[in-house]
């Protein structure tokens, strides 16, 4: 995203990466110290993990693709949050939670009392010095088995409340930062067991990353909309990204095309749900 925000028109360029600081002496407390908060977020991710669990969005893994794409009007989500409380992801994670019930329920599923689980991506790079990627997430519950849309709502600012109490650095959803603190050959150890593991930890992926608010063109072309697509977690059948710009919200959904070649009606349920919750708003 960063990338291709510095091709519009008048962006200022793109800072080069800082040299890095020689690394300081670390006293053997210290290193200690770095052990023990790995292991311990190790295991937060391995109390985490469901190894006996079956999720209606698991999949054989294809190179077949499907997109869908929606946008919902910002204005919507900040009556909703207005009126219900909880942040503008918050709304988001509710309305794609009962947007996930309406399609597993088109699709013949049992969804009462299901729970699926996504995996939010967090980035640390603005709060951390340093280039690259610096990631965390969170876990959190989609409660489609609920049948009411605000009981979803308050569910979902239930689960994101506790993992912000907990804060980035902690809880199931540090792995990614948890392989930056490990050796070379431990990172490729458990970047292999994410590739065998990841359904055993969430369902999908659900990434938000807002544009800037100011009207951006390329070339004198005004961009009118900006739908982000997410790649596809292994033997997972949906991916989702949101992107944010001026006044909507654009949702993007990659699927494994074998396993949802329906996409389409997720895409139509969102909008729906995003409808519903609006009138719950009167």
């Amino acid at each position: 995203m960063q990338v291709a925000t510095g091709l519009f028109d008048g962006m200022p360029p793109q800072a080069g990466a800082p040299p890095a600081p020689e690394p300081a002496t670390r006293s053997w407390r210290d290193q200690v110290d770095d052990v023990v908060r790995s292991a311990r977020n190790g295991w937060d991710i391995v109390r985490a993990a469901r190894p006996l669990h079956t999720s209606p969005l698991a999949a054989f893994p294809s190179t077949a693709r499907r997109l869908a794409f929606v946008r919902i009007d910002a204005a919507d989500l900040r009556v909703i949050r207005k009126r219900h409380g909880g942040t503008p992801n918050d709304v988001a994670l509710a309305v794609l939670s009962g947007a996930l019930r309406t399609w597993l329920r088109w699709r013949g599923e049992r969804v009462d009392d299901m729970t699926l689980r996504a995996l939010i991506p967090v980035s640390l790079r603005a709060r951390e010095a340093g280039a690259g990627n610096r990631l965390s997430g969170y876990l959190c519950d989609l409660p489609v088995g609920i049948a009411s849309p605000l009981g979803r709502l308050a569910e979902v600012r239930a689960c994101m409340d506790r993992n912000k109490a907990a804060g980035s650095h902690a809880g199931p959803g540090t792995l990614p930062l948890l392989a930056n603190q490990v050796p070379v050959p431990l990172h490729r150890m458990l970047t292999g067991f994410v590739g065998v593991s990841s359904n055993a930890l969430f369902d999908t992926t659900v990434t938000n990353v807002p544009l800037p608010s100011i009207p951006l063109r390329v070339g004198g072309a005004q961009l009118s909309a900006a739908y982000p697509v997410v790649p596809l977690a292994p033997g997972q059948a949906i991916g989702v990204a949101i992107a944010s710009y001026r006044d909507a919200v654009h949702i993007g959904f990659n699927a494994n095309a074998d396993a949802a070649p329906d996409i389409g009606v997720l895409a139509e349920a969102v909008e729906k749900e995003t409808a519903i919750l609006h009138e719950l708003c009167s």
